[in-house]
């Protein structure tokens, strides 16, 4: 399953939060899976960058940016994976107390498929946007910013697979959203960052 589709397929599906999580989990664990039969060697990328791009839309209130840039670039980096570190910092003017993106590799196709790491962001309920906020869940404010990096479990499946696939590391990254939640009833969801629940027309 792409990682683009996690979300609404979990929401519809009604599950458990820890359901969720582990399903979550599990799906990567799929999605990094390489098939011996599609093995390839791996090209000389000495002369080349990895590039990332952020698919994040303009009206959602996040700016984002790698902060060891030099170290994810170099293709011949075998760790760019587990140093990779994402910094996210809320333009909006509203907390943000949950975040789920998807860091996808476009270029690292499996059964048809692009595959991709799960990057979240607060406490696991508040997946959904109707949880109410506890006094320890920890937003980030107006204008302050968190860094985020790919779980070591996720990694080391990734890495474990590569490997021994003889798979070559990807050349493209990109940081995708998935879900916003405000703490407030409210969040934006899907690539293309939708409201959520949508307004009734009057």
């Amino acid at each position: 399953m792409s990682p683009h589709n996690v979300t609404a397929t979990l929401e519809r599906q009604n599950l458990p939060i820890l359901q969720i999580a582990l399903l979550a989990s599990s799906l990567v664990v799929c999605a990094v899976g390489i098939v011996s039969s599609i093995a390839q060697s791996t090209p000389d990328n000495s002369a080349e960058e990895r590039k990332f791009e952020s698919t994040i839309p303009e009206h959602v209130p996040l700016k984002v940016k790698i902060k060891n840039e030099q170290s994810f670039k170099d293709m011949k980096n075998k760790n760019w994976a587990r140093e990779l570190e994402i910094e996210i910092k809320n333009t909006g003017n509203k907390p943000i107390y949950f975040m789920y993106m998807v860091i996808f590799l476009p270029d690292m196709i499996v059964n048809g498929n692009p595959s991709g790491f799960q990057v979240t962001f607060g406490r696991k309920d508040l997946f959904r946007v109707t949880t109410p906020v506890q006094p320890d869940d920890v937003p980030i404010l107006p204008g302050e910013s968190i860094t985020l990096k790919i779980p070591g479990s996720q990694v080391s499946s990734y890495e474990k697979l590569r490997d021994e696939e003889k798979r070559p590391d990807p050349k493209k990254v990109e940081f995708d959203l998935q879900l916003i939640n405000f703490g407030d009833g409210s969040g934006l969801r899907g690539t293309d960052g939708h409201l959520f629940p949508a307004r009734r027309k009057p």
